[in-house]
């Protein structure tokens, strides 16, 4: 298996308008990365079910190869048995294309006593100051508050432990703001505590205002089925050591909520209606709580059943502000909801405080007509028609998804470069696109994983 380069390009043309188009979601990126991560705590076999074919699972499961241990993804399920893994080392070609990589530093050293990590990757939408890089820091943190000793150089982080002594981390002291949760670390130190929790025996770790979000619940969830008395509480979630030695863990993986913002933006842009299958529709429901408040004030009607969601896009939607925050609104999500208020009847405004600077697709849409103004971490939008443009250049993998779609609306050929992000967060993004009436190509090539 190799791995599209961030820098291919991809070529998108509306060929279509779809009466009812139809299209089954996927298995939860950020979900499937840190469970799988967790999954070197096992004592047995486990077993994942709906695992995503992406770039990021692809490469955690090679990480797992590296150091030893079987790990073989058919289908949807990956099936991993951690109990020959012994490799402190994490090999950096592997971690270095993707983020989610970072969470094998407490893995690895949960597993094996030690880990030597050099870098991690994925998309650059951190602090321009430091060219977008993505902060570790955190991690560091919660590993030493845990037992660990660690020694940090060129972003790189080298640790050692005697075993993980439980405790109390407060997960508000990673918020990057005065009173508010705000900042893009809450995630990552509850996933890291969550993930060394996994690997005690014989103490009690209490994670207190946890970032509350789906992936975070799921990861919670299969810390519980390896055999761990686990209570998620509103002020706090609680790993405590169990009882029984689990010899196979059977979990199944959540439907991916970025993929159906996707084709919920792709409806409204493209005015299409689609009918999105999927499963777990009551987590699903509730992980979209804040994006669905949204929609409805815009004007955008999901009918939801036993089986899926319809979509059926409005000529128009309202103009509406959105906060983006660690408890609302996904930050992936603020470009698609971007898109869809360029039909607004008048000014919308997006304010990021997660990743303030996320903004890059913004530039790319008013080279299309997009009227458009940023200051600092908001931005604003006017009512917009969107005409074609040659080319294109996406910087991260919501950037490049937003940009596509609305290439295709232009009805022209258009290229995007960059478009190998694609990779890290869509199985198919052809296929999505052909969904709401569009083709995409890489020179003879779909865009995504190649045998």
């Amino acid at each position: 298996m190799k791995y599209t380069h961030e820098s291919e390009a991809l070529f998108v043309q509306r060929t279509a308008t779809p009466a009812r188009a139809t299209i089954t979601l996927h298995g939860h990126k950020h979900s499937a990365v840190p469970i799988l991560a967790a999954s070197l705590a096992a004592e047995g076999v486990v077993e994942l079910e709906r695992v995503p074919h992406l770039q990021d699972t692809l490469l955690m499961l090679e990480i797992m190869r590296a150091g030893g241990a079987r790990a073989t993804l058919r289908d949807e399920r990956a099936t991993i048995d951690p109990d020959g893994f012994s490799r402190p080392d994490v090999p950096p070609e592997l971690s270095r294309p993707i983020h989610g990589s970072l969470y094998c530093v407490p893995a690895v050293l949960g597993r094996v006593g030690a880990v030597e990590f050099a870098t991690s990757g994925g998309c650059a939408i951190g602090p321009s100051r430091i060219a977008g890089q993505r902060p570790s820091h955190h991690v560091v943190d919660v590993l030493r508050r845990l037992g660990a000793s660690v020694e940090t150089s060129d972003g790189g982080i080298r640790a050692k432990l005697r075993r993980f002594t439980g405790g109390a981390i407060d997960v508000d002291a990673y918020s990057s703001g005065s009173g508010v949760r705000v900042g893009p670390l809450l995630s990552g130190a509850t996933k890291t505590a969550l993930i060394a929790a996994a690997f005690t025996r014989n103490a009690t770790t209490t994670i207190e205002r946890p970032y509350r979000k789906l992936d975070v619940c799921e990861l919670a969830r299969f810390v519980g089925a390896l055999g761990h008395e686990v209570t998620v509480g509103d002020d706090a979630i609680v790993v405590a050591p169990g009882c029984a030695r689990v010899h196979t863990t059977t979990f199944d993986i959540p439907p991916d909520l970025s993929e159906l913002m996707t084709l919920v933006a792709g409806s409204v842009h493209l005015q299409v209606p689609l009918r999105v299958l999927a499963w777990r529709l009551s987590e699903l429901r509730h992980a979209l709580g804040s994006e669905l408040d949204a929609l409805a004030a815009m004007g955008v009607s999901l009918r939801w059943d036993d089986d899926g969601v319809d979509i059926d896009p409005p000529s128009s939607v309202a103009a509406i502000d959105i906060d983006v925050t660690p408890d609302g609104i996904y930050s992936d999500h603020q470009p698609f909801f971007a898109l869809m208020l360029l039909r607004a009847r008048g000014r919308s405004r997006i304010r990021d405080r997660v990743w303030t600077e996320r903004f890059a697709y913004a530039d790319e849409l008013a080279r299309m007509g997009a009227r458009v103004e940023r200051n600092g971490n908001v931005l604003t939008l006017m009512p917009s028609r969107l005409h074609a443009t040659q080319t294109l250049s996406s910087s991260d993998l919501r950037s490049a998804a937003v940009l596509a779609l609305a290439a295709a609306g232009s009805g022209a050929v258009t290229r995007i470069d960059g478009a190998g992000h694609l990779q890290r967060g869509y199985v198919d993004f052809t296929k999505l696109l052909e969904a709401l009436g569009a083709r995409a190509w890489r020179s003879s090539a779909p865009i995504g994983l190649v045998a």
